[in-house]
């Protein structure tokens, strides 16, 4: 009684200063807009937003191969160069894999992630492997973390936009403990399931078909991990995702360098099989009869120059300088337009299941609405007891209406289509000559996200254009009003934005466009909370602040009652 009757005395004794105080305040008068912009400036050293990646997989204790033909670290390798190729820098990407895949090594992971990525940037982790209810397991084979704890850890990295993948059995027992405002959850089977997941399926929904494809994304030249969710819980709608994003997580940057899709097949379609390609045997009386199995996918172009593919396949081999070559012809026993070899690394590639790989080859010219042939031939051979040989994928149904896949046994001599309806997955990249691309989708601008009303900040973007062009810059300010087109400045500049606003909270973005008019995508959103006052350290002073600040005799009291 004693207590209340004090802290109800100093309630009464202050209300007229705290009254007073409010009345001065509100005596202020604030437009609504007052947040403002003044000149942009360049800054080429200054920081923009950045991607940071931590991917995690432990040995398979239950496979009959060594630890290189673990499928789980074969994937996750082949997701790690997947990033690198859509404009993720390496040294932000820190991988376990195998035996460093312990828990004192996950957390220091994200360690690392909470001492370098800041709000602004994108994080991702992913899990791979073993699970069971509740856990995530990993080396040695009795350690896990609990997701509890593995939620704990995360608070405390700053990033506004992070994506969680976890592909274990009982991965949905993860989403309770991990979703949160900011994050995009995957995970791989129900929480009371065990079993494999197949998920090299989501591996290949970041690739930029699955942004043009309209059942699943909305074409802005980026690929999101909803994106990704969108394709695969089409086809295995029983797959647990959570999405606390305020828009799309944007993952994978097309790069528009090389040009923009121009045929590519369905990828509804989820019933698929396999061919093998290369040298290959048969049983005559216990005498091998080795042939060259190749392959070949028609194709009719809309754009004039061709610049790469991308070929759905399944790679295993024991050892190096086994090669895969693809060329383009006009006819199926004519010469090679274009060419290129790819020899993969029988470390990497050991046992990888099935992805999209990326052939890059010298431009060529081609007539759209003509048709052209994708070939296929490689000198990996079939071996025994061992799982070495190249399988190209293709489907019986709805892939591509527009072709169809052909097989060679004889080195190309002689030619067999398929029945139709019959095509490999692929997907070829171009442009016109005349085409002009507009830039690409920045990343969301970057800058602090709290700080005082009414005070000058800078935001610092960046973007490219695929010819180089000079680029302008307009800036959402998340109050329902834009910049002016700024600009132009260089191609890859990057450019500092002064703004100012009012209290509130606010999600800002950024979109660019050419100097022929082009404009790209609005990147993803950078959210900020502008404030009244800040203390010292960038806190904002809450009410018994200010008390304890003006009446240090309040500090007093309250500590002695709470002595007692």
């Amino acid at each position: 009684m004693k207590k209340i009757i004090i802290i109800g005395l100093i309630f009464l004794f202050f209300s007229s200063g705290i009254l007073s105080m409010s009345i001065h305040s509100k005596s202020i008068k604030y437009h609504s807009q007052v947040r403002s912009l003044s000149d942009i400036y360049l800054d080429n050293d200054q920081r923009t937003t950045e991607c940071w990646a931590l991917l995690v997989a432990p040995p398979d204790e239950s496979t009959n191969y060594p630890n290189i033909n673990n499928v789980f670290v074969c994937e996750l390798k082949n997701f790690k160069e997947l990033l690198i190729s859509n404009g993720w820098q390496e040294d932000h990407i820190k991988t376990y894999f195998y035996e460093e895949a312990t828990k004192t090594n996950l957390l220091n992971g994200i360690k690392w992630l909470s001492e370098n990525a800041e709000p602004a940037d994108t994080v991702l982790i992913f899990l791979n492997d073993h699970g069971s209810e509740g856990k995530y397991w990993l080396y040695p084979y009795d350690k896990f973390i609990t997701y509890q704890r593995l939620n704990f850890e995360i608070n405390k990295i700053k990033s506004q936009s992070m994506g969680i993948i976890v592909n274990a059995c009982y991965s949905g027992s993860a989403i309770p403990y991990l979703e949160k405002e900011g994050r995009v959850i995957t995970t791989t089977l129900p929480p009371d399931c065990y079993g494999t997941s197949g998920y090299p399926d989501l591996i290949n929904g970041f690739l930029d078909v699955t942004d043009i494809n309209p059942d699943f994304g909305n074409n802005n030249g980026v690929t999101s991990l909803e994106e990704c969710n969108n394709l695969v819980t089409n086809w295995y709608p029983w797959k647990p995702v959570y999405d606390g994003y305020d828009g799309d997580l944007n993952i994978m940057f097309s790069d528009l360098n090389n040009g923009c899709i121009d045929q590519f097949t369905n990828q509804n379609n989820i019933v698929l099989y396999r061919m093998g390609i290369g040298y290959n045997y048969v049983l005559h009386n216990n005498i091998k009869e080795w042939y060259n199995k190749m392959a070949a996918q028609s194709f009719i172009p809309e754009k004039d120059i061709i610049t790469q593919v991308k070929l759905y396949m399944g790679i295993s081999l024991d050892e190096e300088g086994q090669a895969i070559n693809v060329s383009i012809r006009k006819d199926l026993n004519g010469t090679d337009l274009t060419k290129t070899t790819y020899y993969p690394d029988p470390l990497t590639y050991a046992y990888l299941p099935n992805g999209y790989f990326t052939f890059d080859f010298p431009d060529i010219q081609v007539t759209p609405g003509e048709t052209y042939y994708i070939v296929i031939e490689s000198s990996i051979r079939e071996k025994e007891g061992f799982r070495s040989g190249l399988n190209i994928i293709f489907g019986k149904t709805d892939l591509y209406d527009k072709g169809e896949l052909n097989f060679s046994r004889d080195d190309g001599e002689t030619w067999y289509t398929y029945e139709p309806g019959e095509n490999i997955k692929f997907v070829t990249y171009g442009y016109n000559i005349d085409d002009n691309s507009k830039p690409h989708t920045p990343r969301r601008p970057y800058g602090p996200v709290e700080f005082k009303k009414n005070t000058e900040q800078t935001f610092f973007v960046k973007t490219t254009d695929a010819e180089n062009d000079d680029i302008y810059y307009k800036m959402d300010y998340g109050d329902g009003t834009e910049s002016e087109w700024v600009g132009p400045v260089n191609s890859g500049d990057i450019v500092g934005f002064n703004c100012s606003w009012d209290k509130g909270t606010y999600k800002i973005r950024v979109k660019a466009k050419d100097i022929h008019g082009d404009e790209g995508e609005w990147s993803d959103t950078l959210g900020i909370n502008v404030k009244t006052k800040f203390s010292k350290n960038g806190k904002q002073l809450n009410l018994m602040e200010k008390i304890l600040d003006n009446f240090p005799i309040i500090s007093q009291i309250l500590q002695q009652l709470l002595n007692h």
